[in-house]
């Protein structure tokens, strides 16, 4: 798995390295530098337990220049795989090419994330209207998105879900001062341009054959309760123009303020993702009755149950939870 470095302590900014685990048959490296490699051992099915011993060889210039002696045990017995989809929200969160999206997408899947990939509404220009340079920007970015998730073994399947983001840069956009969303007063361009754009993708989900998206507006609105009747009424306002529309909706900050997330959204959303979790929120989410949910960021117990309280729930406590999918917030530095 890739590390994380610091890049500025002082603003907490990071990056990984490597960006990505690549297979390459050769690398380059300048004189009187190092480079980091990672070796990657896949064992066979049929391969007996035991210790094995062996030996890597580095060439330069296709001359022998070492060897390394390594070691490796084999266990007796398999990983199962697990029966929740784990994965990453902002999958491809600032990249515009195809190789980049494609190396990310192997690199998850081969690290046994299985979890929703994600399409967006990426508008291009910052003129609060919905243009053709808006739609031929995001529908070749998402063609190239999911195109990245197939060869990654994404989307297996038609029923799985595809979630996309949509609103920003429509409906809100970033306050700098606010350190969030703040929302332009309602008006029937906005609406129209809306429901242009969730048209849009469902659109090209049918031609391209993808499974149909399910859509997310709103960040985190509880958390942030001045939001929640933007939600309502952008929620509703796709509804009755697209009645087959289906939303996704992460919640917890309002749990954690003592709004009660899951009875207000319930009749708006069609499946919650939780970043708080405890008996409590089960009960509620069995009353509300959307069948599957999901948690993400680890989920903080909002009890006093330990160990779930420490945030360990994006493993087996996770798993312990019957939830349908377990998610962590990544972005790119």
């Amino acid at each position: 798995t890739p590390v994380r470095i610091v890049v500025d302590k002082d603003t907490k900014k990071f990056k990984w390295t490597p960006f990505f685990i690549e297979k390459k048959k050769e690398i380059d490296i300048s004189d009187g530098k190092t480079s980091q490699v990672w070796l990657t051992f896949k064992v066979p099915d049929d391969l007996k337990s035991g210790d094995y011993l062996g030996k890597v060889f580095v060439q330069v210039g296709g001359a022998k220049a070492g060897e390394l002696d390594i070691q490796f045990r084999v266990l007796p017995f398999k990983l199962p795989i697990p029966a929740t989809k784990m994965g990453l929200f902002y999958m491809f969160h600032g990249m515009n090419k195809q190789e980049e999206m494609d190396n990310a997408a192997i690199d998850m899947s081969e690290h046994g994330m299985t979890g929703d990939p994600a399409i967006s509404v990426d508008i291009v220009s910052r003129n609060q209207k919905l243009g053709e340079d808006d739609i031929e920007h995001f529908t070749k970015l998402n063609k190239m998105r999911v195109s990245a998730c197939l060869k990654g073994n994404f989307l297996k399947n038609k029923t799985d879900r595809l979630l996309c983001g949509i609103g920003f840069q429509i409906i809100e956009y970033w306050d700098q001062n606010k350190g969030w969303g703040a929302f332009w007063p309602h008006s029937e361009k906005i609406d129209k341009d809306l429901i242009l754009a969730a048209k849009t993708v469902i659109d090209q989900c049918k031609k391209e054959g993808w499974p149909a998206p399910w859509f997310w507006m709103v960040d985190e609105p509880g958390g942030h309760p001045e939001t929640l009747p933007e939600l309502y009424y952008y929620n509703s306002t796709l509804k009755k123009a697209i009645p087959e529309i289906k939303f996704w909706q992460d919640i917890g900050g309002g749990i954690s303020l003592g709004i009660d997330e899951i009875k207000d959204l319930c009749s708006y959303v069609d499946y919650f993702t939780t970043n708080r979790f405890d008996e409590e929120i089960y009960d509620r989410f069995k009353k509300c009755d959307k069948g599957k949910y999901g948690i993400y960021n680890n989920a903080t117990c909002c009890g006093t149950i330990s160990p779930i309280k420490d945030r360990h729930m994006y493993s087996f406590y996770g798993w312990k939870t019957g939830v349908d999918c377990l998610m962590q917030w990544a972005y790119s530095s």
